[in-house]
């Protein structure tokens, strides 16, 4: 019988460090980097590897920054628009401010700075947004300290999967939920801060 894994949502490998993986309450070794759902195991293959200039020009000191942020995850200021492959703007769709992308490619059109940015790993879609609008995100990994049952973000938990022992994960943000302190895994599972171990913070991306 096929033992179903639950992937973390995260977007892609951060600075080569495997991304949390959910497993079943009967698993102890499931193991994969991919974002979605599935039955077997895969690998996020959409990561590009070195700065991708896509202008073919040197940089000047006004894009320069927004160099610095390609192969690196970063965290929306205010809610933004979306640009397509053609650096025009995607109607009734935005990046909402908080939300963490991760870079992988830049353009500089009219005097802008354009990031291209992938939310998960099977995103192949060219999309853009403006270098102004985000800032550099500093990523926190934490190794959980007893098997962590997961929960939604109003605080319902999740009977069937759980983080193991021992498992790194990385923290997105905190979040009191009923006067209970949780931390975000993803953009919709969270753990109780007190199933981390708090001295084995690890920053990983700033």
């Amino acid at each position: 019988m096929t033992k179903k894994i639950l992937l973390s949502i995260i977007g892609a490998t951060l600075l080569n460090l495997v991304m949390v993986t959910p497993v079943l309450a009967t698993e102890t070794n499931a193991l994969t980097t991919d974002q979605n759902i599935a039955k077997s195991q895969t690998t996020d293959t959409n990561q590009p590897n070195g700065n991708q200039n896509e202008t073919g020009k040197k940089p000047t000191e006004n894009n320069a920054n927004a160099l610095t942020l390609i192969n690196r995850y970063v965290k929306v200021t205010k809610n933004s628009v979306i640009y397509n492959q053609d650096f025009k703007k995607i109607k009734n769709k935005k990046l909402k401010k908080g939300t963490v992308v991760y870079i992988n490619g830049f353009n500089n059109r009219k005097s802008e700075n354009y990031l291209r940015f992938i939310t998960n790993a099977k995103n192949k879609k060219k999309q853009y947004i403006l270098a102004t609008n985000v800032v550099p995100f500093k990523a926190v990994s934490y190794k959980v300290k007893r098997n962590a049952r997961i929960y939604s973000s109003k605080g319902v938990i999740n009977q069937k999967y759980y983080i193991p022992k021992g498992r790194k994960v990385i923290v997105l943000a905190t979040k009191e939920i009923k006067k209970t302190k949780f931390v975000a895994i993803s953009e919709t599972r969270y753990l109780k801060w007190t199933d981390l171990d708090a001295k084995s913070a690890q920053i990983i991306a700033q």
